[in-house]
Formats: C-alpha cells, sequence, structure tokens
C-alpha cells in the first residue's frame, strides 16, 4: 500500500494493483478510498494504523504494471519539483529498473520532458519576491546545485533580526579544512535586495585565490563577521592550526 500523486496533484492510493481516490475520512478517523477506475465502484477502508479494514469488490482485474508506471511517473514529478536535475537525467533516474510490462504505460519521452519543463515553470512563479528578509522561505530546489549537492550550508532564522544566509558546498569546506591560508572579501554592488552585502571566504589552493563560502548579511557589524567564523569553524569542524586570515 503507497500513496502517490495524482496528475491534479491529489492523494492516489495504490495497493493490491489498484488505484483508488480519496473518498472522505470518517469519524472513527479512518480513510475510505474509492476505486480510480470508472465505472467500477470498488471501495477499500484504511484505519488509523495505516491497515486495510475493508475491502469492496472491483468490477475489473487488478493492473500492478499500471500502478508501477504512475509510481515512476509521481517520482518524477517530485524530483523535478525538489531538484535541479536536467530534465534528461531526471527522467531516465525515475525509469531506471521498471519492467517491460510497466514501461508500456508510460508517457513518451517528449510527454515527460514537457511536464518537467511546466513543473519548474509553476515554481519558479510560486517564488514571488519577498517584503522582508523574515519573508524569504528558499525552495528545496534552489537549496542544491546542478549536481544535486547541498548548497545551503546555514540559514540562521527566520526570527533573527539579522538573518545571515551561507552558501557553498561540503566540498568546499573540504578545501578550506585542508588549504588554511584564507581571505576574504565584501561586496555591495551585488547584494541582492534586502541585504547590505556579499560577504565571500576564499582559500589560496596552488598560488590562486578560490572563492568558496558565499555569505548574505545586512549589515558590517563586528558581531555578525563573528557569528559568520564561528558558524563556519562548526561547519569544519577543526579546532587547532592557526589559520591566517587576511582581510581584503
Amino acid at each position: 500500500m503507497e500513496l502517490i500523486q495524482s496528475q491534479k496533484g491529489k492523494d492516489l492510493l495504490l495497493s493490491d494493483g489498484y488505484r483508488y481516490r480519496k473518498a472522505r475520512t470518517n469519524t472513527d478517523g479512518s480513510v475510505s478510498w474509492r476505486c480510480a477506475e470508472t465505472p467500477c465502484r470498488g471501495r477499500v477502508k484504511v484505519s488509523l494504523e495505516n491497515v486495510v479494514v475493508n475491502v469492496t469488490r472491483h468490477s475489473h482485474a487488478p493492473d500492478p504494471a499500471k500502478n508501477e508506471a504512475k509510481k515512476s511517473v509521481s517520482n518524477m514529478k517530485r524530483r523535478a519539483a525538489d531538484t535541479l536535475e536536467k530534465p534528461r537525467q531526471l527522467i531516465q533516474g525515475s525509469t531506471r529498473g521498471i519492467n517491460l510490462e510497466a514501461s508500456v504505460h508510460l508517457p513518451s519521452y517528449n510527454a515527460s520532458q514537457r511536464t518537467v519543463e511546466r513543473i519548474r515553470q509553476r515554481r519558479e512563479v510560486s517564488c514571488p519576491n519577498p517584503g522582508s528578509v523574515a519573508d524569504i522561505n528558499i525552495p528545496v530546489a534552489l537549496q542544491v546545485t546542478s549536481r544535486n549537492l547541498n548548497f545551503l550550508l546555514w540559514d540562521s532564522g527566520q526570527n533573527d533580526p539579522h538573518r545571515i544566509f551561507m552558501f557553498g558546498t561540503e566540498e568546499n569546506l573540504e578545501v578550506l579544512e585542508e588549504h588554511r591560508h584564507w581571505h576574504v572579501d565584501g561586496t555591495f554592488k551585488v547584494a541582492p535586495q534586502l541585504f547590505l552585502q556579499v560577504f565571500t571566504i576564499h582559500a589560496l589552493v596552488d598560488n590562486r585565490s578560490i572563492p568558496l563560502i558565499y555569505v548574505l548579511l545586512q549589515d558590517k557589524r563586528e558581531e555578525t563577521y563573528v557569528r559568520v567564523f564561528q558558524k563556519l569553524m562548526e561547519l569544519i569542524s577543526f579546532v587547532e592550526n592557526i589559520i591566517q586570515i587576511h582581510l581584503q
């Protein structure tokens, strides 16, 4: 028994080769589901403990292959909304391992690509400019890189009047840990709306300055910089050794 999303974003219950749409929530907390195939009157009742307590007979045979295809498409849509994977990689990853019988129920590659693009267009439209720093809510899909690596290292929180965002990857933290000669820079001209500066932390690697950490700051207070480096030290988890930090 498994829940997936329908084309309209509604819950679909998959159980024993049948698909069900939610009919109602009962007074005892259980949920009644009706068969998604018209005009079948098959039903299933699921308790609060996620146990099937009653099943009404269906007028057709189960179709587990079609359910498998529906699961694959639902997974593709979720990944389209939650990641920055390239469409080809996303579609192939969602259908990998699916059996031949189920594959005949899958949409064409072009149709799947259009679905991915449509979902991502809706996602972009649903991210209006915030009125304040407290209103900022970064979608999960924008918290990762194109390689699907976590990029948002730290958000000090919506209740922080001096809210700070720190961006970088774990790989970048490893470079900082390995190369202890750092310098920093504060850029004001390219700071996004609601922020005063983009504060960057660089490491000297093979005599080249490599930007590795990007921090959005609302002010230039000493306390703010102290917080940034305290958090950075927590993230890279080292205490010993003196680090040369050159302010630029």
